[in-house]
């Protein structure tokens, strides 16, 4: 008897299992609740562990269609020979108390738990859902287990399980695998050596590869590296001008990608575009699309890698806040590309599809990233996630999103459609159309060698949609394998704390006092994180039960379900490849306007082997979304630029914000040492009155750090109107230097204390003559450098001492010194020597700070002001008019 109340029971009762069709072809099983036996019916009744569950005979009932909810799915079953389709249904009916939304939720979740250890055969699959529904879900009443082999005409088309794999292995090395490594590597590039590596193959292979390539327009090779080829021109010339960042009209809105299909699709959808790449032998470069959508000036960049690894962390912060200080302007960020969908096997509404996008929201974060899990001290299993949550202080994009009408709808299947077409005309490689119907599945990896085939929940939907909600990412685990002994493996906190302390070289492993540095750290608004990326790749035998079973492992892939589990607990509508140093950067570059834009191309996070199927159709819809959604962004009518109230405020905060920043590059003990330093050579200085040492250390540090995050240049210019920008002024100051100084082909000029020669770099144009002096060797190293990446051949910088430069009498027509004469307590000397090498008559600009007749010895404040600047530069006292 079924129970007499139509709520959900206190206790499980009793779990009863009654056949109504059994045939070789089609087998229909119903689970029930009961609290009472009709003995007649009874076959079998268990005892033990399992009392509590009754087996019925066949009955004569007929199934029944009709119920709460109907999930269905496709698996392949095997009889040790032959191998074929089965679909199965379970058809699931609650009490009468329970809401609809837990109905669904209940369901999605029972399915889940019962191919989380997916069994082999029939018996095992039937005991496992009486076990589920013995030990919980009490407020599912009854489910019917409906299994039928497919016909042929009904059959559906089964994916290769390697498809969901992501591991980094490749069978047989192609051109493809090749083109691949060098796109992911992008805006870098890569030696022979480097890609052999990453592929596992011979050198030889990956050179004959890379011919093949080069043949067809794909790579070409730089230096001793190999780059993947952009088909958007690239002009080196406005880089290497100091044009990039000086744009009269600069860009308020920046758009970040990481796969080059992904800055393919963006750079298509940017008018009147410039792609400048800014390359560097060995790493470390840059490429830039500058251009407008609509009435909004845009830059795009493309992160070199991304992942949870220490290099790909810090690359992506790096490149990311590289960005923002260059483009002082941003307001707000997009972070475009593909993702993973998180699928929702019964409720049509929640359930999203490959091709398409979800808007990050905060509802109730935006982003979520999993940093590290805890773990069960008895069983050593994952029970837990630590995260971190981030959310814009604007949210004006999301917004726009969640107020998606006819009208924006359908000018983003229009975008959507020119973009294809433009892309498909220019890149014969790639195909940016639609994937057919039927690689449109919705598929569930349980073991290496199985997978299940649900049908979606809206099959009846054939376009793409956009979601607003959460999107999340997560840190790499590796679940602790049995040796081949049979063995129980080292417990996995074990196994990560050793791999931790070797990968960073640790004497000691406390007990966890990150929350104690995390309020010293936010106070300086800086966020650093290292974790070691651990791959997850399993390596198991295959086996073939007797009787009729599943192909594949008992557990399903640990990565895969602590993935659900993630996704689940944090309400997430799509999964990323973990883009937490990208958002800590802007986060710390001080936007308050930023959100992540993920087409979807699996139902894992967007970089699976079967992602490839999508991953050019899911960029492309993310992209025409982002236009879409940038033209309905706020701008000011007088103008045409977005809305800015207070520039020169945000800029200076950019600034510090930026040299905080600094603190990815550097250890913390590196930064320790050399404050230590500084202190100890400026005492000395201030007692010796020879500040030599402590600006040469001083600049040993900073030289690098003005170059990467204030693009060659720590000069401060005043602005002459509210709406220049600091680059604006500063371009403004060198022309008038040029101007000043007569600079012209034919004329020599030298740069007095001319740092790694940002300076010589904007009057090049000129043809002038230009020669630095400096006193630290890595800035004119650097320097040199620079001029020959760029292709600046009247430039050089030596090394040397402006008290004794090592030219003869009457070398220079001119020469000029910004901000450099400010570390020479007495200047008589440089004068003189300034006055030696140059020709009678020669010209004379200084540029620098000083005192002026408002200081007040007497003010505590004033005093307090220049003392500082002085010991952070490392310098005398400033001189006075």
């Amino acid at each position: 008897m079924v129970s007499a109340s139509n709520k959900t029971p206190s206790d499980s009762g009793l779990v009863v299992l009654t056949p109504l069709i059994q045939s070789a072809e089609h087998n229909v099983v119903r689970i029930s609740r009961m609290s009472d036996l009709e003995k007649v019916h009874v076959l079998h009744i268990a005892g033990g562990e399992h009392t509590g569950i009754i087996i019925n005979k066949l009955s004569d009932e007929e199934p029944s269609a009709k119920c709460d909810v109907a999930l269905s799915f496709s698996v392949w079953v095997s009889d040790g020979v032959n191998r074929k389709q089965e679909n199965r249904q379970l058809r699931f009916r609650f009490f009468d108390d329970v809401e609809l939304i837990q109905k669904h939720t209940l369901a999605q979740q029972f399915f889940k738990d019962l191919v989380n250890s997916f069994l082999k055969d029939y018996v095992t699959f039937l005991k496992r859902i009486l076990k589920l529904m013995q030990c919980g879900y009490l407020p599912l009443r009854e489910i019917e287990v409906d299994m039928q082999f497919a016909k042929d005409d009904e059959a559906i088309q089964m994916p290769d399980i390697k498809e969901y794999d992501s591991g980094s292995e490749v069978e047989s090395v192609t051109a493809a695998h090749v083109q691949d490594v060098l796109e992911h590597a992008y805006p870098n590039g890569l030696s022979v050596e480097l890609i052999a590596e990453a592929l596992r193959c011979t050198v030889e292979e990956v050179e004959e590869f890379l011919h093949e390539l080069e043949v067809l327009g794909v790579v070409q090779k730089l230096q001793n590296e190999w780059i993947r080829v952009d088909a958007i021109k690239v002009d080196e010339s406005k880089f290497a001008s100091g044009a990039l960042t000086r744009d009269r009209h600069s860009p308020t809105v920046a758009i970040i990608t990481c796969l080059f299909v992904e800055k393919q699709c963006i750079d298509a959808i940017i008018d009147d575009s410039t792609t400048v790449h800014r390359y560097r032998s060995g790493g470390d470069s840059n490429v830039y699309t500058l251009g407008c959508i609509g009435k909004h000036r845009v830059v795009a960049t493309k992160l070199a890698a991304i992942g949870d690894t220490r290099e790909a962390t810090t690359s992506a912060g790096s490149i990311t806040t590289r960005l923002l200080g260059n483009f002082q302007n941003v307001e707000h960020v997009f972070i475009v590309g593909v993702g993973g969908g998180v699928a929702h096997y019964t409720d049509a509404a929640r359930h999203i599809r490959l091709g398409d996008v979800v808007v990050s929201a905060s509802d109730p974060d935006a982003y979520v990233f999993a940093h590290s899990y805890t773990l069960d001290r008895e069983t050593d299993n994952i029970n837990g996630f630590v995260v971190r949550r981030w959310n814009p202080s604007d949210n004006v994009i999301a917004k726009i999103a969640k107020q998606m009408k006819d009208d924006m709808i359908c000018e983003w299947n229009n975008l959507t459609k020119m973009t294809v077409s433009h892309l498909n005309e220019s890149n014969a490689d790639v195909d940016f159309s639609r994937p057919p119907p039927e690689k449109d599945l919705l598929t569930l990896p349980v073991g290496g060698g199985n997978v299940v085939v649900i049908p979606h929940p809206n099959q009846e939907r054939t376009d793409s949609v956009v979601h607003v909600g959460p999107v999340g990412g997560m840190v790499s685990y590796k679940k602790p394998i049995s040796n081949e002994e049979g063995e129980d493996p080292r417990d996995a906190a074990s196994q990560l704390r050793d791999r931790f302390a070797a990968e960073f070289g640790l004497r000691a492993v406390d007990a966890g006092f990150d929350s104690v540095i995390a309020p010293i750290r936010s106070s300086m608004s800086v966020q650093s994180v290292v974790w070691s990326l651990i791959r997850s790749r399993y390596r198991t035998k295959r086996f073939l039960s007797t009787f009729i079973s599943f192909i594949g492992e008992d557990q399903r892939d640990a990565a895969s379900q602590l993935r659900d589990r993630f996704a689940a607990e944090f309400g997430l509508r799509a999964v990323d490849a973990g883009f937490d140093s990208v958002i800590a950067a802007v986060n710390g570059s001080r936007i308050d306007s930023w959100t992540l834009i993920r087409g979807i191309a699996d139902y894992q996070h967007g970089q699976s082997r079967g992602a490839r199927t999508w991953q050019a159709y899911a960029a492309v819809r993310a992209a025409a979304l982002t236009k879409a959604l940038i033209l309905r962004l706020p701008v000011d009518s007088s103008t045409g630029v977005t809305r800015r109230d207070q520039p020169n405020i945000v800029m200076s905060i950019n600034l510090t914000s930026n040299f905080f920043r600094l603190l990815l590059h550097f250890r913390r003990q590196d930064l320790v040492n050399f404050g230590d330093e500084h202190e100890r050579l400026y005492a000395e200085a201030k007692r010796t009155s020879d500040h030599s040492a402590v600006t040469s250390h001083y600049y040993s540090v900073m030289s690098a750090v003005i170059d990467d995050y204030f693009n060659g240049s720590f000069h401060f210019v005043p602005p002459h109107h509210d709406r220049q920008t600091l680059e604006e002024a500063l371009v403004a100051l060198h022309r008038n230097v040029a101007k000043c100084l007569k600079l012209e082909k034919g004329r020599k000029c030298v740069d007095i204390g001319c740092g790694i020669g940002t300076v010589m770099k904007d009057l090049a144009s000129t043809e002038a003559d230009l020669t630095g002096v400096t006193i630290a060797a890595n800035e004119a190293f650097s320097g040199n450098a620079q001029f020959v990446e760029n292709g600046i051949e009247n430039c050089r910088i030596i090394e040397g001492d402006c008290h004794h430069m090592p030219f003869e009498e009457s070398t220079f027509d001119s020469a000029y010194a910004i901000y450099a004469l400010k570390y020479f307590l007495d200047l008589s000397p440089v004068m003189n020597e300034i006055s030696r090498v140059l020709k009678p008559g020669g010209l004379l600009l200084v540029y620098d700070l000083i005192k002026t007749r408002k200081y007040d010895p007497n003010s505590l404040e004033h005093r307090k002001i220049i003392e500082g600047i002085e010991y952070a530069c490392g310098m005398p006292s400033l001189h006075t008019r």
